[in-house]
């Protein structure tokens, strides 16, 4: 929240700049307490009760609008509305960022605690992971789990594919080209064959480079 406002790279420098005598460890440690007032003072100045200054902003932006309407003419209105416009947005962007660190530390603290926090955590994700219909192929919405069910099987059915019937291995065309013996196929397993090859010469298609 505090780095959206301009002034917070030159609070940092500021802080940065000065010199301290140590290990790194101590020189950051006694550079971050040196920002710490300075980081205070930036959010008392701009950011303290965030929400509240987003709304009175809002407040005067709309009745600058309506002195607007009424008079469209006017330049000054007109810069005091781009103004006002300028810094709503810049608050309402300050407080959406707030209220997300606020969630996150809310997060960290009372999610691992069994609390109201962490069942209504649980109960949240559990309901965002039902799913309680589908619309069918034909259009039609459904509820009913054995309706869903067969939507599923028939959906991941012509996903992949059906079964086709396959012609068997041909081992005669398999022998036309470069095989390798016993031998060598167990000494690239270091003497060991993975599958028991019960009295049959194994054939393999495969150029021994490739192989090897």
């Amino acid at each position: 929240m505090w780095a959206l406002h301009p002034d917070f790279p030159n609070t940092v420098q500021a802080a940065w700049n000065l010199n301290f005598w140590g290990k790194a460890q101590f020189i950051l440690c006694k550079k971050l307490k040196a920002l710490k007032p300075s980081l205070k003072e930036l959010n008392n100045l701009h950011f303290s009760h965030i929400s509240s200054r987003v709304k009175q902003v809002k407040t005067a932006l709309e009745n600058s609008q309506t002195q607007l309407h009424a008079d469209p003419l006017n330049s000054t209105l007109c810069e005091s509305v781009k103004e006002l416009k300028a810094k709503e947005t810049f608050l309402a962007k300050a407080e959406r960022s707030f209220l997300s660190q606020k969630a996150k530390c809310d997060f960290l603290n009372k999610s691992d605690r069994n609390t109201k926090f962490f069942h209504s955590i649980v109960k949240r994700n559990s309901l965002r992971k039902q799913m309680n219909s589908v619309i069918l192929e034909d259009g039609s919405k459904t509820s009913s789990f054995d309706e869903l069910s067969k939507a599923f099987v028939n959906y991941f059915k012509n996903l992949f594919g059906t079964s086709l019937q396959t012609c068997p291995v041909d081992i005669q065309t398999l022998q036309t080209g470069p095989c390798i013996d016993e031998d060598d196929f167990k000494s690239s397993f270091g003497g060991r064959i993975p599958l028991p090859l019960n009295g049959l010469k194994p054939v393999f298609p495969l150029m021994r480079e490739a192989w090897v």
